[in-house]
């Protein structure tokens, strides 16, 4: 799946258990409408417990995607103003900007 540009890999269900790497990730409705993005440097860890699952759950969040952003060849920095640029650009029900 391609999000602005860039090129994200699954769709994945909720609850997919995924490596801890660094990377942007958007959790999507079953028509891929955007309900929350974030990023993290352990995003396997951070999805299993996120804060926001149950907004996700409400929202028919059903499935997510994920850019691999290794710490090696990108900051978090980077990681943070693509974040954003998705957010600015969908305006997610979940999370803040």
């Amino acid at each position: 799946m391609k999000i602005l540009g860039h090129f994200f890999e699954g769709p994945y269900s909720i609850g997919k258990k995924l490596i801890d790497k660094a990377a942007i990730y958007v959790i999507l409705t079953s028509d891929n409408h955007v309900v929350d993005v974030g990023q993290s440097g352990e995003t396997g860890t951070r999805l299993a417990n996120h804060d926001r699952s149950n907004c996700w759950l409400r929202n028919n969040g059903v499935h997510f995607v994920v850019k691999w952003m290794s710490s090696s060849r990108y900051t978090e920095e980077d990681r943070k103003k693509l974040e954003k640029s998705i957010r600015n650009k969908n305006n997610p029900v979940c999370g803040k900007q």
